[in-house]
């Protein structure tokens, strides 16, 4: 389960870094400024910040599993999509993508709450702070992952 959590954690962080390594390439294919990428890194953490509130109080409503996995799924599918749109469709459109980031960014909020209610539901009260220390190396992995 440590494992299982601490890589869900690294690969829902590589894809915050990962979104941060294209920023540039991205302004550069779709003719977007840096200004416009700020909004869109705005509104992301606005609706990650609503996501919280939000998806929070359902935490306790329905299973961990399908909370964590939805929304890892929701969030990667919203991260994906606008590119494989243009991929297969060559169509980019600016609001497309913001708004595919938000829904990125809401979804991402059942991460940290999740993750860390099913870790602390399998070890013991005496070594959580170990494991916690050494889980909390995921978003560094996550990082060298993006």
């Amino acid at each position: 389960m440590f494992l299982l959590t601490f890589m869900s954690y690294a690969a829902m962080h590589a894809l915050r870094e990962g979104w941060s390594y294209s920023k540039s390439a991205t302004e550069k294919e779709f003719g977007v400024d840096a200004t416009f990428m700020g909004v869109v890194d705005a509104l992301y953490l606005v609706f990650y910040t609503v996501g919280m509130v939000v998806l929070g109080s359902l935490m306790h409503r329905v299973s961990l599993r399908f909370y964590v996995i939805g929304g890892l799924a929701m969030a990667s599918i919203a991260y994906t999509l606008w590119v494989v749109i243009y991929a297969l469709t060559d169509f980019y459109h600016p609001a497309l993508m913001t708004v595919l980031m938000c829904v990125n960014g809401f979804f991402q909020a059942t991460g940290w709450p999740g993750l860390m209610a099913i870790f602390s539901l399998w070890f013991a009260e005496h070594k959580k702070g170990l494991l916690m220390g050494l889980w909390a190396l995921n978003s560094n992995v996550g990082n060298i992952i993006a």
